[in-house]
């Protein structure tokens, strides 16, 4: 059989949840994401978020070197070599 804690106890659980900045017990899961929400650190102030830059130079040098190699299809560079192979075809490339 479970006792639950005296008037007395529960008023000193209060009082200290108020002292230390917690959430008491009474408040709703909403108020306690609210508090963890607002206790982390603002998104601009985290370099994880705010010095990341996507390595485009490598990727692209990726992606050209499998298309070398025939493991990807870029499909504008293909019709673009195809118009320029066209146009010297005809006599018309510069």
């Amino acid at each position: 059989m479970s006792r639950s804690p005296s008037e007395y106890a529960n008023r000193i659980a209060h009082l200290s949840s108020k002292i230390f900045s917690e959430p008491t017990a009474e408040q709703a899961r909403r108020a306690r994401k609210i508090v963890k929400v607002m206790s982390e650190e603002p998104l601009h102030k985290q370099e994880s978020f705010v010095k990341y830059y996507p390595p485009v130079y490598a990727i692209n040098n990726l992606m050209f070197r499998l298309r070398e190699y025939g493991l990807y299809v870029n499909e504008h560079l293909d019709f673009k070599e195809e118009m320029q192979r066209q146009r010297a075809a005809r006599g018309k490339s510069t």
